[in-house]
């Protein structure tokens, strides 16, 4: 049975493209991918913090440095000192194809940056998923892929759930702690095109799976177990582009959004676009993971 929540508007960042939150060091950080920002959202004052880059982010994910985050650019990932704004190669792909670029990307439970990319001329199966080596090399760890996007994981690390939003497809992989490699999978499902296309997501504690549906405005709660959809949270934007779960007890679950793509008569027909929300779920969430230089 399904159970529909509320949603409230937590901040009015009006972001083209909000994507990848996640709750560190007691707040609420973000990207705005098209305008190449990192966002921290001060909880005590309300007031946004912003980290102008340059160029793209694709993702930032923080590092066990407390002012250090790892950004996505377009085919490298930079070390970006918070404090200062200073950035540091990190690693890169070899042979990149200039027809593409980095997108979603979270660090495994063990450290290690996980990170895929999105083809700009939505070819298929053309991407990959990689992951950084001890070495600071970029590794495919999926290859084949049409657009990568949503990354999570079990409580125990040992499942890993992933978003091919171009295939429109979740699945479910064995992962190998000690060498971050993928095992045995399944399909935990296949999105219909009406019910949208799976993008961010975030795990709770009890085998669920919370996707955010780009073009369907709405956020599902998916049971791991049997792939049916046990809650819905209806947005007030088409556009809903990943989740975190936050707070001091991580119940809370925060949704960017986006009005990227939508024509003017959408975005008059959908002000909040390119907000944040946050809905409270009743879950508790796995907490997100640092990357260990």
């Amino acid at each position: 049975m399904t159970t529909y929540r509320e949603v409230s508007l937590y901040c009015a960042a009006r972001n083209e493209l909000a994507e990848g939150p996640v709750w560190h060091q007691g707040a609420l950080w973000w990207v705005n991918i098209t305008a190449g920002t990192l966002n921290r959202l001060d909880n005590q004052t309300g007031i946004i913090h912003t980290r102008c880059t340059g160029d793209f982010i694709g993702t930032a994910v923080p590092t066990h440095n407390p002012d250090q985050w790892l950004i996505a650019r377009r085919h490298s990932v930079e070390l970006l000192d918070w404090t200062t704004g200073a950035l540091t190669p990190y690693a890169a792909l070899t042979d990149p194809d200039m027809g593409q670029r980095f997108n979603d990307g979270k660090a495994d439970p063990q450290g290690r940056l996980l990170v895929g990319t999105l083809d700009l001329k939505n070819r298929r199966e053309q991407c990959a998923l990689y992951q950084t080596t001890s070495d600071r090399q970029l590794a495919p760890l999926l290859r084949g892929v049409t657009l990568s996007n949503g990354l999570a994981w079990s409580p125990d690390g040992q499942r890993f759930y992933y978003a091919d939003t171009g295939a429109g497809r979740i699945m479910d992989y064995a992962y190998d702690a000690d060498t971050g490699q993928l095992g045995e999978s399944r399909l935990v499902k296949q999105f219909e095109k009406e019910e949208g296309h799976p993008d961010g997501m975030a795990a709770d504690t009890e085998n669920g799976l919370w996707v955010a549906c780009w073009g369907a405005g709405r956020v599902v709660r998916l049971d791991l177990v049997t792939g049916n959809i046990t809650h819905t949270i209806n947005m007030p934007t088409p556009q809903p582009s990943s989740v975190c779960f936050g707070g001091d007890a991580r119940d809370k679950l925060f949704i960017t959004t986006a009005w990227k793509s939508l024509s003017q008569d959408q975005r008059d027909a959908h002000p909040l676009s390119g907000n944040i929300f946050v809905c409270e779920t009743g879950f508790t969430g796995v907490p997100a993971h640092p990357v260990v230089l």
